[in-house]
């Protein structure tokens, strides 16, 4: 998924209005949690996209080619670390920000 303003909102929103700066992936499980990342970065002026799992991630990331990828390490299919040694083997190298997530409550 993608979150990008269409040209025609950027130009009207005049000076309130940020040109994108930067592409990044944001890979989790936890639909609450990518929202709340996209949310931020949007409005940060990133173009963003998503991914729910390892599996996914690896397609989007090879597909948009992004500056910078935030990547939590406990997804359902394939753990964050196996996602970085698969992109770096396509010859992917961005800068990357694993999250440690905690599944269960204290």
């Amino acid at each position: 998924m993608t979150f990008r303003k269409r040209p025609e909102e950027r130009d009207t929103l005049g000076s309130m209005s940020k040109p994108i700066e930067a592409s990044i992936v944001v890979v989790d499980d936890e639909p609450s949690i990518r929202e709340l990342l996209v949310a931020s970065l949007h409005f940060a002026g990133f173009e963003v996209n998503t991914a729910a799992s390892g599996s996914e991630a690896i397609e989007v990331i090879e597909k948009v080619q992004p500056d910078l990828i935030v990547l939590d390490v406990m997804l359902p299919d394939i753990d964050g670390f196996t996602v970085t040694r698969r992109i770096r083997q396509e010859g992917i190298n961005r800068c990357g920000s694993l999250l440690p997530g905690r599944r269960y409550p204290r």
